[in-house]
């Protein structure tokens, strides 16, 4: 019985330590852009730092898996800013790089060999492109980034598929079992309901359409729509010093009039994401809440362009019990994309690999920022029991006793883009994520379906003006 009361109270001890731990953050400030995988964007950073777990140039996939006599396409990095399609990036797609065959979760130990083959049915001509990496050049805004502050090396998707999933998961470490883009009214707890019960304030800006959010029910509740607000918005109060202690950045997802997409979705260009994340950047290195602030800029999902790390499937647990209707059981991680930490509490040049806890078979993925968020914060409880296993990276807050002062001002001028790329922007026509930005549409104000005979161009308009009718419906 002694023993047990010990126990009992060294374990109330270890938990009132670790809620007293004074972090030096207090807002947080998250940039994800659209479907690039970590070796597409910063695996030829192994030129720069050889710790970085990269590309080393012999990386190849046939285009035949069962055929090893069948074309090799090696990588390379010759990468362009604009893709000439969008690769396969569902869940059979993506299941198909990893394994080599569609559906492949059952079928044993990850191969990576499956990229090429995934597109090459449909794209012979351009497949090319999956296995086109981006040289550290031609990203300065992330490659400064990267080598300024911290960058994983081992941070992965959170689901082996599409955008909407690993979103999902981001805010609130499940998807309820939907492996695809379409799901409506999601019912389960996300990290905004987290900071409304400790009384913290948060916004989700958002630039022509917060993507996949307004899926989740109580979003659309009238005191959380209010803090979902425009993108200028955080310019604004990020140079007023009056930020809110969370930050959800969504970039333009289609073109508008002058302006062309931001997110660096396949099919738009990468370049004009560098110059969101410089500006978010810049904004934040001059705001009066700089020493305060930690910004996370990361990528939802791969987009089918190759990696060359197994996602992992030891231990992972499934978050909630709910089983995808193809039977895929959420047991396994997503491909590897870029995440960095930003904050004058973070030390130069980290390189950050797999975590060391909670558990044995933890990892990093896009619930790590939700399990982090639960201890900086206060939070009582996790969101699921994915959040619980992820590994977190809160102690790299703790690690000095100083903010730095050395940390750039400004950041190079990101990649030049043809001011006519807009115009041709418009004439192309819908990618996936716009479909599905229409779907949420229809179903958050309860309307017919949308007619999609239209270009870029005009579901941009169309977007903001379908954004307006949803935040001045109530």
């Amino acid at each position: 019985m002694a023993l047990r009361i010990w126990l009992i109270v060294a374990v109330l001890l270890v938990s009132s330590m670790v809620q007293c731990i004074d972090y030096p953050i207090e807002h947080v400030v998250v940039m994800m852009e659209e479907n690039r995988s970590f070796d597409h964007i910063v695996g030829w950073m192994t030129r720069i730092n050889p710790e970085i777990r990269g590309l080393t140039g012999k990386e190849f996939n046939h285009v035949n898996v069962s055929d090893p006599k069948s074309l090799e396409i090696h990588v390379d990095d010759a990468s362009e800013y604009q893709g000439a399609f969008d690769p396969d990036h569902s869940i059979d797609g993506t299941t198909e790089g990893i394994f080599g065959i569609r559906d492949g979760w059952n079928s044993g130990e990850p191969k990576m060999n499956g990229f090429v083959q995934a597109n090459y049915r449909n794209h012979p001509t351009v497949t090319k492109r999956v296995m086109s990496m981006f040289s550290p050049t031609k990203v300065p805004i992330i490659t400064t980034l990267a080598t300024e502050f911290a960058l994983f090396d081992s941070w992965h998707a959170s689901v082996p598929g599409p955008t909407c999933p690993n979103r999902y998961y981001f805010d609130s470490c499940s998807s309820l079992g939907m492996i695809d883009n379409r799901a409506w009214n999601l019912t389960q707890d996300t990290i905004y309901d987290r900071f409304n019960e400790v009384g913290k304030p948060w916004n989700l800006f958002y630039s022509d359409f917060p993507y996949c959010s307004l899926n989740f029910f109580n979003l659309k509740k009238p005191d959380n729509m209010k803090n979902i607000i425009h993108i200028s918005n955080f310019f604004d109060l990020a140079k007023r010093g009056t930020l809110p202690t969370y930050s959800f950045l969504t970039p333009r997802g289609a073109p508008t009039l002058d302006m062309a997409s931001n997110d660096e979705h396949p099919d738009h260009d990468v370049g004009l994401g560098e110059l969101l994340v410089k500006q978010v950047y810049e904004a934040l290195r001059a705001s009066p809440q700089w020493n305060k602030t930690l910004l996370i800029v990361t990528y939802d999902e791969h987009g089918g362009f190759y990696d060359h790390v197994k996602p992992p499937m030891k231990g992972v647990p499934n978050p909630d019990g709910i089983i995808a209707q193809n039977k895929f059981d959420f047991k396994m991680l997503g491909v590897r994309v870029p995440t960095i930490l930003v904050s004058p509490w973070i030390n130069k040049g980290l390189v950050i690999h797999e975590p060391s806890g909670p558990y044995p078979t933890s990892q990093y993925d896009h619930t790590s920022v939700a399990a982090s968020l639960k201890k900086i914060f206060g939070w009582s409880k996790f969101l699921t029991k994915r959040d619980e296993w992820a590994g977190t990276f809160d102690h790299l807050l703790l690690q000095r006793t100083t903010p730095r002062t050395d940390c750039p001002v400004t950041l190079p001028p990101a990649p030049p883009v043809d001011p006519s790329y807009v115009e041709v922007e418009k004439l192309k026509p819908l990618n996936d994520l716009q479909h599905v930005i229409l779907d949420s549409v229809e179903h958050a104000l309860n309307i017919a379906k949308i007619d999609r005979n239209m270009n870029q161009g005009e579901y941009g308009i169309l977007a903001e003006k379908l954004m307006y009718k949803i935040k001045n419906r109530n």
